[in-house]
C-alpha cells in the first residue's frame, strides 16, 4: 500500500459495562478503523495507527479497476462522499484527472491488485 500516515485516532465510541463509579483502563491496539464508506486500511503500533490507503482505488475494494473509475465519477457528481484513494493523481483535488490516472493504470498494467 502507498500514502502511510500516522496518526492520533480521532474518536472512540464504546459501550460500558459495569456499575457507577467502577473504572478500568481501556488499551487499543489491533482495532478497526472505519469511516461512513466503510473500513480504512491500518495497522496498529502501540498507541499509533498506520493507515494505508492506496492511491486510485477509489471504492477501496483493493484492485484498480474501473470500478474505481466509477466511484470517482459518483464523488464529482456529488453523489457519494469522498473517499481516501479517490485522488489517485494525488493533487488534493477529486477530479477527472483521477479517472484519467486510473485509465492509465489499467491500460499500463491491467486490473490489478494494489501495491
Amino acid at each position: 500500500m502507498i500514502g502511510g500516515v500516522i496518526g492520533a485516532v480521532t474518536g472512540l465510541h464504546f459501550r460500558s459495562v459495569g456499575s457507577l463509579g467502577d473504572n478500568t483502563t481501556i488499551g487499543i491496539s489491533n482495532g478497526v478503523l472505519s469511516s461512513m464508506t466503510g473500513e480504512i486500511p491500518a495497522n496498529w503500533f502501540g498507541n499509533f495507527v498506520e493507515v494505508s490507503v492506496c492511491p486510485s482505488d477509489a471504492n477501496g475494494d483493493g484492485v484498480i479497476n474501473v470500478l474505481g473509475m466509477t466511484k470517482v465519477a459518483r464523488i464529482i457528481l456529488q453523489m457519494d462522499p469522498e473517499t481516501p484513494g479517490a485522488d489517485a493523481n494525488q493533487d488534493r483535488v477529486v477530479s477527472v484527472l483521477d479517472m484519467t490516472k486510473i485509465a492509465r493504470i489499467i491500460l499500463l498494467l491491467g486490473t490489478n491488485p494494489c501495491p
